[in-house]
């Protein structure tokens, strides 16, 4: 996990001479690069990059998805983007899955790894393709002593 540090700044001047030391640098935490136009461009990890791109679309579809939830509004969890496959679970596994989430995004936001958060979503995703199956669900929501009506042994 990279630790916030202080960034430091190269003119491009510095950047031509020693482009190696930068970019060294850079594989560590941000580096900027300052163009004779004023203009300051970032040199850092490329996955670094992608990973927040993700977790910015992720988090915005998150609070979206929190919004809808503490307000009660299911009409809105259809509506909100990646998560709207939680419109077809009750409001307590909505809100389970909120309560659920939110650790492992705090985690990925403060720099850590980003595999617990999507497993986590794509575990409850594959149970919300069985709740779209009406049988399968109401036999899994059957009372635990009701045998299965489509087991045969």
């Amino acid at each position: 996990m990279r630790q916030l540090q202080t960034t430091t700044t190269y003119q491009v001047t510095d950047f031509a001479r020693r482009y190696r030391d930068v970019l060294d640098e850079a594989r560590e935490r941000e580096v900027f690069v300052r163009d004779k136009d004023g203009t300051t461009l970032v040199v850092t990890i490329a996955e670094e990059v992608s990973k927040n791109r993700e977790l910015v679309a992720l988090s915005s579809d998150l609070f979206r998805l929190l919004r809808a939830v503490m307000g009660n509004r299911a009409e809105e969890v259809a509506n909100s983007g990646q998560f709207a496959w939680l419109s077809v679970f009750p409001e307590a596994d909505r809100r389970l899955f909120v309560d659920e989430v939110l650790q492992p995004m705090l985690v990925a936001l403060s720099g850590g790894p980003l595999r617990p958060l999507f497993e986590l979503i794509e575990d409850w995703k594959s149970t919300a393709e069985l709740w779209t199956n009406d049988e399968l669900r109401d036999e899994l929501m059957a009372p635990i002593d009701t045998p299965f009506s489509n087991v045969s042994l």
